[in-house]
């Protein structure tokens, strides 16, 4: 039987994000034929080979894009899977497929891809919601105006690299050596897209759940006695 401390205790852990890194390493370790399987190639898809819009995410072409890659996604990843798990998976499970189509529909020079970058900007977008709109303190009615200042300063910030890249077709980080990996910035905002819609929708979607669940509006429901909880009769 499973205890609340047991619970608790796996919830600290950011589980799913290590498991996808593990994944990615070991992916790069079965060398080139694995990944050749794996990796985002346009004729392959078009030809019914449709699980390469989810699993060129976890291919890369060396140990430098690897490395950058996989920090951010490990700093991402652990950030918003405490936060909440469930928002966690289902931006990567949306982002995937929408990153690798934007790229089939609208790049037709793009025959090969690799590269968890593109599910990175997903998380990051996540992140910026989580600032501008979750983190206030208990009963507050509106964000703070500050938080919301520094995420759309990230959020300018992200837009201007993506700019950065489609000027100069480089990355910042990652090998820029003329055999390196080509930068598609169109990966970036699509996954940036994909995140920020996803954590809007499911925001909005559980605010409509806690007004539903005490039948009062929004700022009376979240001024409750007891905070949230005690206002909306403990519905999360």
């Amino acid at each position: 039987m499973q205890t609340q401390s047991s619970i608790i205790s796996r919830r600290r852990w950011p589980l799913a994000t290590l498991v996808i890194a593990v994944a990615v390493l070991a992916i790069f370790a079965g060398g080139e034929s694995v990944q050749s399987l794996l990796q985002y190639d346009a004729e392959a898809i078009r030809s019914g080979q449709w699980w390469r819009l989810f699993t060129q995410h976890l291919t890369h072409w060396d140990s430098s894009h690897l490395f950058w890659d996989s920090v951010a996604f490990l700093v991402l990843g652990t950030v918003c899977e405490l936060r909440n798990r469930t928002r966690f998976l289902v931006c990567l499970a949306v982002s995937a497929p929408l990153i690798s189509l934007a790229l089939l529909g609208n790049l037709p020079w793009l025959h090969l891809c690799r590269g968890l970058s593109g599910l990175d900007s997903a998380l990051f977008a996540v992140v910026v919601w989580q600032i501008a709109v979750e983190s206030r303190r208990e009963g507050e009615a509106k964000p703070d105006v500050r938080r919301v200042l520094v995420a759309g300063i990230a959020a300018l910030l992200f837009v201007g690299k993506c700019l950065y890249e489609q000027r100069t077709g480089s990355m910042l980080f990652v090998n820029n050596a003329p055999d390196g990996p080509v930068v598609v910035y169109l990966a970036h905002l699509a996954g940036f897209a994909c995140g920020l819609a996803v954590a809007a929708a499911l925001h909005f979607r559980g605010l409509g759940r806690r007004v539903r669940g005490c039948g009062r509006p929004l700022p009376l429901c979240r001024a409750g006695a007891g905070g949230w909880g005690a206002g909306c009769g403990g519905r999360w």
